[in-house]
């Protein structure tokens, strides 16, 4: 792994809900770690070149023509990796719920949703 990848490994395995990750995952995890890392590179490489650029996001083709920076194509397949990833991997609250049918139920009234609706008038405004 690259000093990149090892933070954004450190990162992951710091920053994700509780009991989320299993060994079983490992695989899985270093691939969101590898495209994250080469989205943040072609990133910083796309953020370079559109430095003082006139035309951000475009580069010049060999005929001299304004043509699309080849790093957008990096950064969006990188992004494309990483989504799919971290839906596998429970990454977002909506892949959360699916991934863990064994776990309890949230109790409605600890639902985050259900206590702003307290805070504004009481259980009798959430129904």
């Amino acid at each position: 792994m690259t000093d990149g990848q090892r933070e954004c490994w450190t990162h992951a395995m710091a920053h994700a809900p509780a009991g989320l990750l299993k060994s079983i995952d490992r695989a899985m995890l270093a691939v969101w770690v590898e495209a994250e890392d080469r989205h943040r590179t072609a990133m910083i490489q796309q953020a370079r070149l559109d430095a003082g650029s006139s035309l951000p996001l475009l580069t010049k083709g060999r005929d001299g023509q304004p043509i699309a920076s080849p790093y957008l194509r990096i950064i969006c397949q990188a992004a494309e990796t990483m989504l799919r990833a971290a839906a596998e991997l429970g990454f977002s609250p909506a892949a959360r719920p699916r991934l863990a049918p064994g776990q309890a139920a949230q109790r409605p009234e600890d639902e985050p949703w259900m206590r702003l609706r307290v805070l504004q008038g009481g259980r009798d405004a959430a129904g």
